[in-house]
């Protein structure tokens, strides 16, 4: 689910693996003109990330990239909250 309004299909996708953290963060191709939030629905997306996650924690660089990604999203660390 994107973090910023708006947004059409996935157009980069970057990994970068850490000791302690993997932070994937995904680009969508921008939509034309002017356009509303409401009524998007989260869609899966699968990142290969080449090794085994193990204890580590994954980000959503988007959340820590985005001042606006706090904003009911993200907590401060960029882990994305759960959706329900």
């Amino acid at each position: 689910m994107g973090v910023q309004c708006g947004g059409g299909p996935i157009i980069t996708t970057e990994v970068s693996t850490e000791a302690d953290r993997i932070i994937i963060t995904l680009a969508q191709e921008p939509y034309p003109g002017p356009h509303t939030c409401e009524g998007r629905s989260p869609e899966s997306y699968t990142v290969e990330i080449g090794e085994p996650i193990g204890g580590r924690t994954l980000i959503d660089g988007m959340c820590i990239q985005s001042a606006r990604a706090y904003v009911g999203l993200c907590d401060p660390d960029g882990v994305r909250w759960p959706l329900s």
